[in-house]
């Protein structure tokens, strides 16, 4: 049997990522999670149905209600690979080392976890409009931050007490409920871990006011290896909402990506029914590329969403759909430039 389709039941090394080279179950978002590690070709397209039984067999054996699986396949396998029994749910074209090649999501949902098509109109609706609306740019709203005292910095397992009580509350502010601990201690120590990276905005009288965390991966497949970003955790404080504060850290973070991280492609999984959490992706010239279906435990500050929560599936009113937004690296330097001082 191929050894990436071991079906072992255990925790994944981080919620965003999932288990790499296998499947594993999050208890907290009630899903199985995986990472196929060899990159798919038309010769190789049977090791990814193998894969894709071993996830579907531990969904089964869990009463799990969501499967999610991701793959590199490349562009000449796409027409013929079978997702079986999964559906696709995003391709994201590669570029640069990777040209040839595609990351994709794929997974399942159970009837009982599945959106109403009315909700599904709607979740459509927030995508049209934000496709099709005009974008300000991404550094329409710096000049006004930098000359009004908010400074951004690199946050760390060592900061004082008071910025992660301060974390902790921002988080408690943005999000009810959430697929991991984001208490003061539990945020020390995922700054603390090597493949966390987070950064922060402080305002002129010292206090963070909005942070954003960063999941990097570097994933080898057979003697190549991909550089994966994942950025999500996006919080702003009450007090200091709707000031381009979240978008400029956006691409402050973005920046970091291409300047020091070498990155291949990042990723955003954004709140399907909050606009501003999607418009801020494009803004920035990210890509929207599908949804995944009631993905994960996360529900955010309502007045940041516009379809009520009531017409989720009983049971699960307190997760969200998500938004899949990327861009490759190259692409991505034609929207993100230096801002201000270099990093």
């Amino acid at each position: 049997m191929n050894e990436q389709a071991n079906n072992q039941c255990f925790e994944p090394e981080n919620p965003n990522i999932g288990a790499v080279g296998s499947w594993g179950h999050q208890d907290e978002s009630d899903r199985v999670k995986g990472f196929y590690t060899s990159v798919i070709t038309p010769q190789s397209l049977l090791a990814l149905q193998k894969f894709n039984a071993q996830g579907m067999a531990l969904t089964l054996e869990l009463g799990a209600s969501r499967t999610i699986g991701r793959a590199i396949i490349d562009n000449n396998a796409l027409a013929e690979a079978s997702f079986l029994p999964f559906t696709p749910e995003a391709i994201i074209p590669l570029s640069a080392r990777w040209q040839s090649s595609s990351l994709c999501y794929f997974g399942q949902i159970s009837p009982e976890r599945t959106c109403s098509p009315e909700t599904e109109k709607n979740l459509n609706h927030i995508v049209d409009n934000v496709l099709t609306s005009e974008t300000l740019g991404a550094y329409w709203q710096a000049p006004y931050l930098l000359n009004n005292g908010f400074i951004i910095e690199q946050l760390h397992a060592n900061l004082p007490p008071r910025d992660f009580n301060r974390l902790e509350e921002i988080y408690r502010q943005s999000f009810p409920a959430y697929l991991v601990d984001m208490k003061a201690s539990a945020i020390r120590n995922m700054y603390a871990t090597p493949e966390a990276t987070a950064f922060g905005i402080r305002s002129n009288e010292g206090n963070l006011v909005a942070a954003i965390s960063l999941e990097l991966a570097t994933i080898s497949l057979g003697n190549r290896e991909l550089r994966l970003a994942e950025m999500g955790d996006f919080a702003t404080a009450q007090g200091h909402r709707r000031q381009g504060l979240n978008t400029f850290l956006r691409a402050h973070t973005l920046q970091y990506l291409l300047e020091v991280w070498d990155m291949d492609v990042v990723v955003v999984e954004a709140n399907a029914l909050s606009p501003g959490a999607n418009k801020k992706n494009s803004c920035l010239g990210l890509e929207y590329f599908g949804r995944q279906p009631l993905n994960c435990l996360l529900a955010a500050d309502p007045d940041s969403e516009v379809i009520s929560r009531d017409t989720l599936p009983e049971g699960f009113q307190n997760f969200s759909p998500l938004n899949v937004w990327a861009q490759s690296a190259d692409r991505l330097r034609q929207f993100i430039h230096p801002i201000g001082e270099p990093i």
